[in-house]
């Protein structure tokens, strides 16, 4: 009872830091932040919890003409309706609507709790936590704690995705910004793809923001291809550059349980796809990462001449980078793009990569 007194209180303190700035985060949302009435409810050591849902089919029916899944992540707005709409869209386009079951995931934070009340099982995340694994928030259900890492709500998803559709040939996850560096730590985190073989497992980021680096060099300026660990003025004025989610050193419990090779060796072997506005020239005053490039548009080249560093030309079999013109950071020029079109709704991860831009 008292935990539950702390935490209300709690929230109503939050409530007056939440309002004007929060709903003013509209990079890629038509306006204030809307809540999908669908749940995914999983169970975490006997509770249940949720997080809202929205998608073109029942995922606890079967769909034997399904080939194909299409999962969606939200941006640093949270905002899931939006971006879910383009891909759905663009799946009817593409005329593979009818064979591709298309579901977007929506992790909140204290500010959309606060303010829109979607219930108290609805698990919650500090600002963009959920894209690098973090637990949530913790919430009170039934007078008992409860905490579980986004990735693990990811992983209950697509399991059940999996499940829904025997003849999955092409599950693709994909998010822009936060959403595209959400995408892209889960494809270094999840095992999925080895436990499901399959079924080829696709990663497509649109212009993510962090990357995970799994040694400590980073790229040199001024070069476009050579690394080295930055010189000890850089890691004096910058000692936690290559800590999680930016290094693989301190990681959450979710990456912590598995061995740093193993995590390097996985991520070799992973299909992905980096798409990357050219104008996308957003910028941060982090020195963590500054030392992964000027903006995001360099920052995505230099990682992708950074895994070509760490496992050479072999990488080129199974990731691949494309630079969408005229695209700036927001996800409505992205998603429409050919590159993007061919990623999300034709690329079979594991057998040939056919676009050709």
């Amino acid at each position: 009872m008292q935990k539950n007194v702390i935490l209300s209180l709690a929230l109503l303190l939050l409530a007056a830091g939440c309002g004007e700035d929060n709903a003013a985060n509209v990079e890629e949302s038509p306006g204030t932040l809307e809540i999908p009435e669908g749940r995914l409810t999983i169970a975490v050591d006997g509770v249940n919890v949720s997080v809202p849902m929205i998608a073109n089919r029942d995922l606890d029916a079967v769909h034997p003409d399904v080939d194909r899944a299409l999962l969606v992540v939200p941006s640093g707005t949270r905002e899931i309706v939006y971006p879910y709409g383009l891909a759905a869209d663009l799946a009817a386009e593409e005329q593979v609507a009818g064979t591709t079951l298309i579901f977007g995931l929506q992790f909140l934070d204290d500010c959309d709790v606060v303010i829109n009340e979607p219930g108290d099982d609805v698990l919650y995340w500090g600002q963009d936590k959920w894209s690098y694994g973090y637990e949530n928030d913790v919430i009170e259900v039934d007078g008992r704690s409860v905490q579980v890492s986004s990735f693990s709500v990811i992983d209950s998803a697509i399991t059940r995705v999996l499940r829904a559709c025997p003849n999955l040939r092409a599950l693709i996850m994909t998010g822009n910004s936060a959403g595209g560096t959400g995408t892209h730590h889960y494809a270094a985190a999840t095992a999925l793809p080895e436990q499901y073989p399959d079924v080829g497992f696709g990663f497509v980021t649109q212009n993510a923001v962090t990357w995970l680096y799994f040694t400590p060099e980073r790229i040199v300026p001024g070069t476009d291809s050579e690394f080295a660990v930055p010189p000890a003025d850089s890691i004096e004025s910058c000692p936690r550059y290559d800590l999680f989610p930016s290094g693989i050193v301190d990681p959450p419990d979710y990456l912590s349980r598995y061995d740093d090779e193993l995590i390097r060796q996985r991520y070799r072997d992973r299909f992905a796809v980096y798409l990357i506005g050219s104008g996308d020239d957003t910028d941060y005053d982090n020195c963590r990462l500054l030392l992964q490039g000027e903006d995001n548009l360099h920052r995505c080249i230099n990682y992708y001449a950074y895994l070509e560093y760490l496992f050479g030309d072999a990488i080129h079999e199974t990731q691949h980078l494309e630079v969408i013109q005229g695209a700036g950071h927001a996800i409505r020029l992205m998603i429409p793009s050919d590159a993007a079109r061919y990623a999300l709704f034709h690329w079979i991860p594991g057998q040939r990569y056919g676009f050709e831009g």
